[in-house]
């Protein structure tokens, strides 16, 4: 996800973000709207202040497409001049299952969700000529992080032709840039699923370039 760990005020004041110079500008389909949500209290954990006692709030961040804003801690806002969004919390790297309490508040994207769109999951597949679900990644910590280009592992991934899944894919491998991707976002599903970084719904890609054997 593009704004995992890149709308912070942390990348922003390092200029470590295409975002740097995006504010309210358009960078995805008009399809996409992503905001972070500590009150949903469909989110386990829902809350109202963050670790460092700041109020919490709905905050949009993208919005049909247009960069609505970064998020920020204490530190970092003070840094960039801005005040805190509520988004400082204490966080292991990537969310790998370290003992969060021995690391500072950093600004951090807790309550991620996609907004959902029009289409259930079997109708996008169904308007797919030839394609790939995918499932799951493997590697998605490498790449160029700091400007969206990645490569990773597909697992597991689904094999579309005419609409149908006819295979599963093996040693399926997906590369390209994040920012170029959620501008060619064709259809967003109608649900939201949990996953380990937040609610999002199924994302529907045209011209993605993806590499597997013959045999799938």
């Amino acid at each position: 996800m593009a704004f995992y760990g890149r709308n912070d005020g942390k990348s922003l004041t390092e200029q470590q973000t295409p975002l740097c110079d995006l504010l309210g500008k358009k960078i995805g389909n008009d399809r996409l709207s992503i905001m972070d949500d500590p009150s949903n209290q469909d989110f386990a954990g829902a809350r109202s202040f963050d670790d460092e006692g700041t109020p919490c709030h709905r905050r949009v961040l993208v919005e049909q497409g247009v960069f609505k804003g970064f998020v920020f801690d204490l530190s970092y806002g003070a840094k960039a001049g801005h005040p805190s969004t509520g988004n400082g919390y204490r966080t292991a790297p990537l969310g790998w299952g370290a003992d969060t309490i021995s690391f500072p508040p950093i600004p951090h994207l807790q309550f991620l969700t996609i907004s959902p769109g029009s289409s259930s999951l079997s109708e996008m597949i169904s308007d797919m000529d030839r394609g790939v679900l995918i499932a799951n990644t493997l590697g998605g910590h490498s790449g160029n992080i700091s400007n969206g280009d990645f490569s990773v592992g597909i697992s597991p991934g689904l094999y579309v032709e005419n609409g149908k899944i006819i295979g599963r894919i093996r040693e399926g491998m997906i590369a390209g840039n994040v920012y170029d991707f959620i501008k060619n976002i064709s259809c967003v599903e109608s649900a939201v699923h949990w996953t380990p970084f937040g609610r999002f719904p199924a994302l529907m890609f045209t011209q993605v370039p993806v590499v597997f054997p013959e045999e799938h």
